[in-house]
């Protein structure tokens, strides 16, 4: 980026990726007991079909938890630039097409939502809070940078020899 800017960066806690990364766990392992119980109702049961709802924990954990951490949000100068694996990171909000950043509450979770001038929404995978794993101490103090960062810059155009206003 041109005149030495930084970018700030929202991602996951840890605790939320440890959430994450145990809800995928959860998710895959109850998918592996059903299998189990398949060979309950046939009568082929045998200790070696245990061993699928461990390892399915383990498998969906690992790689939950790598993925949950990389998604996220980076801001600078210009705007909101969402962090996303595996698709197009659509979804680049410049400061001058940001009408309103506010947090809301969506599902279980509270995240920051910005409302552009054409009237669509984004909603920010990170930062976010939420009940026992996705709590995050820090929310409203992101939230607060964010805001403060969209104040400083909604007017201000960036020159390209990297001057201020």
């Amino acid at each position: 980026m041109a005149g030495g800017s930084t970018s700030l960066y929202f991602r996951p806690t840890w605790r939320q990726v440890c959430g994450r990364g145990l809800f995928a766990g959860v998710l895959v392992a109850a998918v592996a007991a059903l299998f189990l119980l398949w060979e309950v109702f046939a009568g082929t049961v045998e200790p070696p079909d245990f061993l699928p709802i461990p390892a399915g924990f383990l498998l969906g954990a690992a790689f939950a938890m790598p993925l949950a951490y990389r998604s996220g949000a980076s801001v600078d100068e210009s705007g909101v630039h969402p962090i996303a694996v595996g698709r197009a990171a659509a979804g680049y909000a410049p400061w001058t097409s940001i009408v309103e950043i506010r947090p809301e509450r969506r599902g279980t979770r509270t995240v920051p939502v910005i409302y552009l001038k054409d009237g669509r929404t984004l909603r920010m995978r990170a930062p976010y809070t939420g009940r026992v794993f996705a709590a995050d101490s820090h929310f409203d103090e992101k939230v607060f940078m964010l805001r403060n960062l969209w104040e400083t810059y909604r007017s201000w155009l960036p020159q390209p020899g990297g001057g201020g206003r």
